[in-house]
């Protein structure tokens, strides 16, 4: 039993938890909010648009080879708090619905955790083209 218990305390420390890998961005506070497959979805509070959700793909599970340009989408999780809206909604993989999104790319500054990010939104599906930079908080 005593084996069985070290073994998961040395897996435990492996990997960060999820909820401790967080950042002050230019656009609010960003939190690593979970996985879902092999997408990491982050939780940002926006001065403007209250709760986003960001899904970067090929992030999730990936805290030591955050190597290139991660694309991903952001979403509204109220979008009534927005003064406008995309001309479709879109369906996140995990369940979020959404007509206030845009495109996200994000590149880390060093390829493990914890590290800050520079990269850049966009709405609807107008290129990404406003600067989010963000530090390890």
């Amino acid at each position: 039993m005593k084996t069985l218990f070290a073994a998961a305390m040395v897996a435990s420390l492996a990997a960060p938890a999820l909820a401790d890998e967080a950042w002050v961005s230019n656009a609010g506070t960003v939190i690593y909010l979970e996985d879902v497959g092999t997408t990491a979805v982050l939780q940002q509070f926006h001065p403007r648009y209250g709760e986003l959700r960001v899904y970067v793909p090929g992030l999730g599970g990936n805290y030591d080879d955050r190597v290139g340009l991660f694309a991903g989408y952001w979403i509204a999780v109220d979008p009534s708090r927005a003064d406008w809206s995309c001309d479709v909604s879109v369906v996140m993989e995990d369940g979020h619905v959404s007509n206030v999104w845009g495109r996200v790319n994000i590149e880390f500054m060093t390829t493990g955790f914890p590290s800050g990010f520079d990269g850049f939104t966009g709405s609807c599906h107008d290129e990404a083209d406003v600067r989010w930079t963000a530090n390890p908080s």
